[in-house]
């Protein structure tokens, strides 16, 4: 097999560029690659856009989906996400969705009574580091 020597200068066919109008951040001016729908092409174009993308040659703009799958986190959560921000509150927000996660994961792996009895625990001992500082 021939090794390939290839260098990719302009979007190929496969690429289907967005009406959008957003550049690539490389000051190329390409347009970027909408990535709704993009598993439903065929393999061939998916292996073009992936090459173009990867030179720089165009942008993906990735779907809510794409992001939330390619962070290992829930499109919901996402979603939830995007929209406390909106709301001018996003960090409180991400922080107690973190720390709701954490929780589920330690009722999963110990059970509710033992994460409630370590809560109880924790809050004591908070509430004695705050009587120690007045």
């Amino acid at each position: 097999m021939m090794p390939m020597n290839v260098q990719v200068k302009t979007a190929g066919p496969a690429v289907k560029i967005t009406s959008g109008h957003t550049t690539n951040g490389h000051g190329n001016g390409s347009d970027a690659v909408s990535g709704r729908g993009l598993a439903h092409r065929p393999f061939v174009d998916r292996l073009a856009i992936a090459v173009q993308v990867a030179t720089g040659v165009t942008h993906l703009d990735p779907s809510l989906g794409q992001i939330a799958a390619a962070c290992r986190v829930s499109s919901a959560q996402l979603r939830e996400a995007i929209k406390a921000q909106a709301n001018g509150n996003g960090r409180d927000a991400a922080t107690e969705m973190i720390a709701k996660s954490h929780v589920r994961a330690a009722v999963n792996e110990v059970g509710i009574s033992k994460v409630m009895d370590f809560l109880s625990e924790l809050d004591t001992e908070m509430q004695c580091e705050t009587l120690d500082v007045e």
